[in-house]
């Protein structure tokens, strides 16, 4: 279980054979999706990144479908 200290964001927490840094040089480099690893947020879970939820809801969909295909590649 997460604790959210509040702020607009998801945590997202992806197949464990990468950890949060390395998912998140993974999507930035293929896809231009930036992203935090969520240990910038003391998270001690493995393999969670932190999403902003301010970018317009287009915008925000569409980036969910292409972090899901790099996600099913990895």
């Amino acid at each position: 279980m997460f604790h959210a200290d509040g702020g607009w964001y998801a945590i997202l927490q992806l197949p464990q054979f990468r950890n949060d840094e390395e998912w998140a040089v993974e999507l930035l480099h293929q896809q231009n999706i930036l992203v935090q690893p969520g240990h910038f947020f003391d998270m001690t879970q493995k393999s969670c990144i932190v999403l902003s939820l301010l970018p317009p809801l287009e915008l925000f969909a569409a980036s969910l479908s292409h972090m899901r295909m790099v996600i099913e590649q990895s």
